[in-house]
């Protein structure tokens, strides 16, 4: 909604707001947060609430200045599961520096200048996130245990789909956030599940799956289970994947770049593709940035190659010719991974191979000899490490920050077997 400040003022007068929780994120995708109390809300739209940088994952040593958080009026909601009486709603936020600059690491201006770039070129764009994850049964002290809450497989019903009620309760809630979601069902793995959404602008779409995930971690609590976003949280089950569809448009005519004719693409849908597809491997350390998500990778014949089809789901990379709404779904993501840096990414990558009018080549066969994407945590970060690409796009501390972050993890993880599991139940708790 285009809520101005004034009306946000008002919603928070006339509907009983008593706290308002204050939403921004580290590099690596985590969800913070500030709660202030309502009538404190006003000073926070002038003046910004300050953060403390050196405790942030990633902002350490980033600047010597202090950092603001500034309420962004367009993503007003209340949260549902919460009291209500002495309401809280949320906020996401920018961060700026005290003069008012907006901060380089702010992942939400990383994805808004990419957008920039796109709408530069010429062209609009819609992007629409499929999310998997997994429910468990959470132990009697009520931590969470790697027991699925069920064994039921794709497109399963009750009783041996014990998951309908959460995904209920989770699309009923996010319909009072005003977010639609298309379609919900269980997934190939025992308590894996998926829920799948409208397309909105990139930035609506990233908050959107922000969202998501914050409410099925809520309804999954709620429910006595535990909600998991692991890539691969279960050694001999499906992992989950973060599908990406991305649609690109004229701004003039509304012309889909991706449209085929006489089994034909676009000229310039060819060079998006062909841009994306040869940066893949430059950006999987951002599409798969934890060691878990090559558990994922390597079990998956589907995402080992860095090509592209129509039909054939098991490539990176989509592009539907018999389809109405013409776009590109990328397949290289999983859940763990920060969105709006891969979704800016994504759409770098395609804008890069328009300008430089890049040639796609043809749709793969069983054949084809197509670049291998990274099957390791270490290949992912050397591949990023040269990326002249990364560095021409990505804000200089930002690189810097997330490689170091990810050498010192894969270099604990090689000291001992205990370091490693450690990592990995670290990693199942908070994703």
């Amino acid at each position: 909604m285009n809520y101005t400040v004034n009306e946000v003022l008002e919603f928070v007068e006339d509907n009983d707001v008593k706290f308002v929780r204050l939403v921004f994120f580290d590099i690596f995708g985590k969800q913070k947060n500030i709660s202030i109390l309502a009538n404190e809300l006003p000073s926070a739209f002038e003046k910004g609430v300050n953060i403390d940088v050196e405790k942030i994952d990633g902002f350490s040593g980033v600047t010597n200045s202090e950092l603001y958080l500034f309420p962004d009026v367009r993503t007003l909601a209340v949260l549902p599961w919460r009291p209500q009486h002495g309401r809280v709603i949320r906020l996401f936020c920018d961060i700026r520096y005290s003069d008012g600059r907006l901060f380089e690491c702010d992942v939400r201006n990383v994805l808004r200048n990419a957008v920039e770039k796109v709408n530069s070129l010429g062209f609009d764009c819609n992007i629409s996130a499929d999310c998997e994850f997994y429910l468990f049964e959470m132990d009697s002290v009520g931590n969470p245990t790697r027991n699925p809450q069920d064994y039921a497989g794709y497109f399963d019903m009750a009783p041996l789909d014990k998951g309908e009620n959460v995904r209920r309760q989770i699309c009923l809630t996010l319909e009072e956030m005003d977010i639609s979601p298309l379609s919900s069902h269980h997934e190939c793995g025992p308590g894996q599940n998926k829920i799948n959404f409208k397309p909105s602008s990139p930035l609506q779409s990233a908050d959107h799956l922000s969202t998501f995930k914050m409410v099925v971690k809520a309804s999954a609590t709620s429910c006595g289970l535990f909600a998991s976003f692991l890539p691969k949280p279960l050694n001999d089950n499906p992992g989950s994947a973060l599908v990406t569809k991305f649609s690109l448009y004229t701004k003039n005519d509304k012309k889909s770049i991706f449209e085929f004719k006489n089994g034909v693409m676009n000229s310039i849908g060819q060079n998006f593709v062909a841009g994306v597809l040869n940066r893949l491997c430059d950006i999987t350390l951002f599409t798969n940035p934890i060691m878990n998500s090559y558990a994922r990778l390597l079990t998956s014949i589907k995402y080992t190659k860095a090509a592209w089809a129509s039909h054939c789901r098991k490539y990176m990379v989509r592009v539907p010719d018999l389809n109405s709404d013409n776009y590109i779904e990328v397949s290289l993501a999983d859940p763990s991974c920060n969105h709006y840096i891969v979704f800016a990414l994504i759409l770098l990558s395609g804008c890069e191979g328009i300008i430089n009018k890049e040639k796609l080549k043809p749709q793969a066969t069983e054949k084809d000899d197509y670049e291998d994407l990274p099957s390791t945590l270490r290949e992912a970060l050397n591949k990023s490490q040269k990326s002249e690409f990364l560095k021409r796009v990505l804000p200089d501390k930002l690189l810097e920050n997330f490689i170091k972050q990810k050498d010192f993890e894969i270099e604990e993880s090689l000291k001992n077997t205990d370091k490693r599991l450690e990592l990995e139940d670290r990693y199942f708790n908070i994703t």
